[in-house]
């Protein structure tokens, strides 16, 4: 290993402070019905040994549907988007485990808009997007990377896609394991790093990870290569009693000589499961006599409506033209905004529910109706566009092309 000395080192300074005790049975992983065909057929440490999931070995490529891109797209005033990525993994049909700083804003507040896409690759979304609607993680978690260490972890609780469907419905999800001795060795990841291309899913094995903090039982070392968007990332060992890989920690945060995870402890497991069964704070929960405790957050309903495009060709592009109300009460038109073979994008966000919308191809073939022309300046042209109209707040999503 690149740093095994440097691990050595740490180990011999910092010795262990606790024996081993009996391990805990860890949840069950869940593979869709329809993959089971399939199921069977800055901080980079030296080298960087990250790969894309494209080049994935078999062994791991059902769990790459099962960790996914965690995307906030914020709407600035000028008009245009900014947005932050993160990591998080599916633990059950309607639960990811990620790192809490991945719920926040650089301010402390919780995202406004929030999205996991699952198995996204090269930015294609394959398997829809679900919103995140709270986020479960310990009371004492300050927005503070120095002092959150071993404490940067979070669950959060996603809606259903607008089909109804749940995502481990259709990424099938993880068991977690939380084990009293935190297996040191060998490990593997999988994560959206924000130093590869956009979108494109990466992957490592065979990278260390050692529990032997003495000061802090829920912090991990790791020398697995670590940038920006791999934040909540797993952290994957495999159980030869149960032949999968389990997630025992998240990825948290880097630095030059050794990256950090926090780890799913026994009582964390315990919490995992009252929170994925639905049972936070109740009376169950209450009598376990819970030694760290844990908060819910509710993610607040903006009075917005989120538009975004999505193009459902496989190999075409599509240009995306707009006509809206913008939250100052004032009408503003553009395009066309180069929107991939299937992916998805933010178009804008308003508090009026009439807006207008044009979808073509690169040979000018329209997918939308002409309710409308409007004058695009830059263009020199009239683009028809055509109405749409909602009656509530929330996000709506439109999908264009190959019809």
């Amino acid at each position: 290993m690149k740093i095994a000395g440097l691990l050595a080192a740490m180990l011999v300074s910092w010795p262990l402070v606790a024996a081993a005790q009996p391990v805990g049975a860890p949840t069950i992983e869940h593979v869709p019905e329809d993959l089971a065909d399939e199921v069977k057929s800055r901080g980079i440490l030296g080298q960087d040994d990250r790969r894309s999931t494209r080049e994935v070995p078999y062994y791991l490529k059902k769990y790459t549907r099962r960790v996914g891109e965690l995307i906030t797209y914020n709407h600035l005033e000028s008009g245009e988007t900014a947005k932050t990525t993160c990591t998080g993994s599916l633990i059950q049909k309607n639960y990811i485990v990620t790192a809490a700083h991945c719920a926040f804003d650089s301010q402390g507040k919780l995202h406004e808009n929030q999205f996991f896409y699952p198995g996204i690759q090269e930015g294609r979304v394959n398997y829809d997007k679900y919103r995140v609607a709270r986020v479960f993680l310990p009371a004492s978690y300050t927005h503070d990377a120095n002092e959150d260490t071993g404490r940067d972890i979070a669950i959060m609780e996603l809606e259903p896609a607008d089909n109804g469907r749940h995502a481990g419905q259709v990424a099938g999800w993880f068991g977690f394991w939380g084990r009293a001795d935190f297996p040191d060795g060998e490990v593997s990841t999988i994560g959206y790093p924000g130093d590869k291309q956009d979108g494109h899913q990466y992957f490592q094995e065979g990278c260390q990870a050692v529990n032997r903090n003495p000061y802090n039982h829920n912090d991990l070392w790791i020398d697995c290569d670590v940038f920006q968007g791999q934040s909540g990332s797993p952290v994957l060992i495999y159980s030869g009693e149960y032949d999968t890989f389990h997630v025992q920690a998240v990825i948290q945060s880097e630095s030059a000589k050794m990256n950090f995870g926090s780890r799913i402890s026994p009582e964390r497991a315990k919490i995992f499961r009252y929170i994925t069964k639905g049972e936070f704070a109740s009376a169950a929960y209450q009598s376990e006599g819970i030694v760290e405790p844990w908060i819910q957050m509710d993610y607040v309903n903006q009075n917005k409506i989120y538009v975004y495009a999505r193009n459902e060709c496989s190999d075409e592009d599509l240009y995306i033209a707009y006509n809206y109300k913008t939250h100052a009460g004032d009408w503003r038109a553009g395009g066309f905004m180069l929107l991939k073979p299937k992916h998805e994008m933010p178009v804008f966000d308003t508090g009026n529910g009439v807006y207008y919308l044009s979808a073509r191809n690169p040979e000018g073939k329209v997918f939308t109706r002409k309710d409308m022309n409007k004058y695009l300046s830059k263009y020199d042209m009239n683009v028809g566009m055509q109405k749409y109209s909602v009656d509530k707040f929330g996000t709506f999503t439109y999908g264009f092309g190959c019809r």
